[in-house]
């Protein structure tokens, strides 16, 4: 029980307790102190009443209940539930918002946003003006269409038909306890389950697993079904190989530039895989494997034809501009600063240590089918190298199928000569690598991503509330929430050009829409220096109307003059703010 105890102060401490309902009852456990000091006194009364009486056979006990099975299994239950916990289900920003409206779209039975009302608007860029992030203009017309893939969309689309506007914090909880899961079982395969369990604690303790499953994102999937099909894969089995391909079917409607993955595993399945001795078999099991992969690159033929025009079109447009041979550069010096910084440097020798022979590190036992985990991180890193250059080192996330692979080598660094035990050196060791990886997330804030999404419904509900319906809001980072939470139509400022910023707000005053800005705080300059050369884009005080102070700033402006202006100011979300919150209908 002290043990217990100590286990839910940490997790208190780390993404703030628990708060829910049940059968209209609040249950609340929020303080990591209280459990913590009920623990010191249990362990006070086992040592002093008892003494050192039965200690052997708790010890024993205590082995017992460490088995790696019980370990991995424990592992997947404190992230799932973790995740259940710290995600929020809100559909902010670009991606998140992007994923819940197109899943809300599958549901309706149509996937377009119309935007007829803006048919007589004089504008250039128009069907830009008028898609909100996360959408792009239709072919041929002024409706939005998704950026992003199908894959994510439906799973959310299923799982809240199923209950509800939580259903997109269900499917990534699972999908984060399949990772864990599924990266012990890999480890189990081509190592030993100690090697496994160790390999599950050090991508459950992830800050950027953690800092991913806090969000409606489609990493974390992207990440556990591709470590699904790598298992699939280890198998001899040719059902196996075929329900490997299924779940790189599900990984490609996912994420359409992992698609290389699936030729890396199918050349592996050939060529390099030592189960099967038979050139026959191998060349019956890679082609199960394709047939399986083969409706997922289908699938996303069809969705870009019939959403796109073109069955070989993107929803990013074309994507020459998003990789360059130049971007290799800047990304091998950020990713491997980030891994340092965050996962320690044994966990970044531990993807090393992969392609090592064994013997050169003085381990009597290697890891068996190793090769397909180099292969895999090698594919990775072919791929978002050459990648945008970002700035925050989250950006780890596009890297996350390849996890598996870095948790494994470092598990097995960690282990003695056999791989089946751990030396003090080495179990201090992943103690160190997991306890650092949760000081990191919880230093950055990783647990309260979700609970920092808020800010948006909070925003969106001020807006409704403080605007007349047919408002106009324009905006940037959240012109999609504002309608999709507040009911307003919404331009994209970032469009309009920089001299007609009076004509567009002239043309819709003209035509009764009310015209409001709505920034984040980072974006006020970034709206100044685009329409500086017009009055409205000055952003008067005397016009602000909300400021929002909690998580980030949020502000709204009218573009009306306004006397005596008073400005509702807000440090609290709005109470209507809550998680899994329904959007306007």
């Amino acid at each position: 029980m002290g043990v217990l105890l100590v286990a839910a102060s940490v997790v208190a401490w780390l993404n703030g307790g628990i708060r829910t309902d049940i059968l209209g009852l609040p249950i609340r456990a929020t303080d990591p102190v209280r459990p913590l000091g009920i623990a010191a006194v249990l362990f006070a009364v086992r040592l002093i009443g008892l003494r050192w009486h039965g200690f052997n056979t708790e010890v024993t006990a205590m082995r017992a209940l460490c088995r790696p099975q019980v370990i991995a299994a424990a592992l997947t239950v404190l992230i799932v539930g973790t995740s259940l916990q710290i995600n929020y289900g809100i559909a902010g920003g670009s991606d998140a918002f992007g994923y819940a409206r197109q899943a809300d779209g599958w549901l309706a039975g149509d996937l377009t946003i119309e935007q007829e009302w803006l048919r007589d608007a004089p504008w250039p860029h128009l069907p830009r003006i008028a898609a909100p992030l996360g959408y792009r203009p239709a072919a041929g017309g002024l409706s939005s269409v998704p950026v992003y893939p199908p894959g994510l969309p439906l799973l959310f689309a299923g799982a809240m038909w199923l209950l509800g506007q939580c259903g997109s914090v269900a499917v990534v909880a699972l999908m984060a306890g399949l990772l864990v899961a599924t990266t012990y079982r890999i480890g189990q395969r081509i190592g030993s389950p100690q090697i496994g369990a160790a390999a599950a604690w050090i991508v459950a303790t992830s800050p950027v697993v953690i800092h991913m499953m806090t969000s409606p994102m489609s990493d974390v999937p992207a990440a556990a079904l591709s470590a699904l099909a790598i298992l699939g894969c280890l198998h001899a089995s040719r059902t196996r190989a075929l329900l490997a391909g299924l779940a790189m079917a599900l990984v490609v409607l996912i994420r359409p530039n992992l698609t290389p993955l699936v030729g890396v595993l199918g050349v592996w399945l050939l060529v390099f895989d030592r189960q099967v001795p038979t050139w026959r078999a191998r060349v019956l099991r890679c082609a199960l494997f394709f047939a399986g992969a083969a409706p997922g690159a289908i699938g996303m033929a069809l969705f870009n034809q019939s959403v796109y025009g073109s069955p070989t079109a993107s929803g990013y447009g074309d994507l020459d501009g998003f990789f360059s041979v130049s971007n290799i550069p800047a990304n091998i010096r950020n990713y491997s600063t980030w891994l340092l910084q965050s996962h320690t440097p044994l966990v970044a020798l531990g993807l090393a240590a992969l392609a090592v022979p064994a013997g050169w590190l003085r381990k009597a036992r290697g890891l068996t089918q190793a090769s397909v985990l180099v292969f895999v991180a090698a594919c990775m890193l072919a791929i978002y190298l050459p990648y945008q250059v970002f700035i925050d080192w989250w950006y780890l996330r596009f890297l996350l199928p390849a996890w598996p692979a870095l948790a494994i080598g470092t598990a097995w660094l960690a282990t003695n000569t056999t791989g089946r035990a751990y030396g003090r050196a080495g179990i201090l060791a992943l103690i160190l690598c997991g306890g650092w990886g949760l000081f990191y997330a919880y230093g950055h804030d990783s647990f309260r991503v979700g609970w920092g999404e808020l800010r948006y419904v909070s925003a969106a509900h001020a807006v409704r509330a403080m605007t007349r319906p047919g408002s106009v809001i324009l905006s940037s980072q959240h012109s999609g929430s504002v309608t999709y939470y507040g009911g307003r139509r919404s331009l994209r400022y970032d469009w309009i050009e920089p001299h007609r910023l009076d004509d567009v707000v002239r043309w819709l005053n003209e035509r009764d829409h009310d015209v409001y800005i709505l920034l984040e705080g980072w974006e006020i300059e970034r709206f100044r220096a685009r329409f500086k050369n017009t009055p409205l884009g000055a952003l008067a005080d005397a016009s602000l109307v909300f400021h929002q102070k909690v998580s980030t700033h949020v502000f709204l402006y009218d573009t009306r003059p306004r006397a005596g202006n008073q400005v509702y100011t807000i440090d609290t979300f709005m109470s209507s703010a809550v998680r899994c919150c329904e959007p306007s209908r």
